[in-house]
């Protein structure tokens, strides 16, 4: 995550889960990040390449002054 302070990497483990559409793009694939915890599920739209754009929890787009989209760094593997 880019902050102001530097650069700053979270790692977690959980479940996770893919679906396909959201309001709007039904053909969208939505990456759920822990989906058996409701109170702390988070959701994201692959957005092209290695990006990934935040969603809320009724899987409209965040307003991109508050969104962190997420990229996976060149050398990671899938799924890492």
């Amino acid at each position: 995550l880019g902050r102001p302070d530097g650069e700053k990497t979270v790692t977690t483990e959980g479940r996770w889960e893919a679906a396909l559409g959201i309001e709007g793009e039904p053909d969208a694939t939505v990456i759920r990040l822990g989906p058996d915890e409701p109170e702390s599920m988070r959701m994201f739209r692959e957005a092209g390449g290695d990006r990934l754009e935040p969603l809320d929890r009724s899987g409209r787009p965040i307003a991109p002054e508050q969104a962190r989209v997420l990229v996976r760094r060149p050398g990671e593997k899938e799924g890492s």
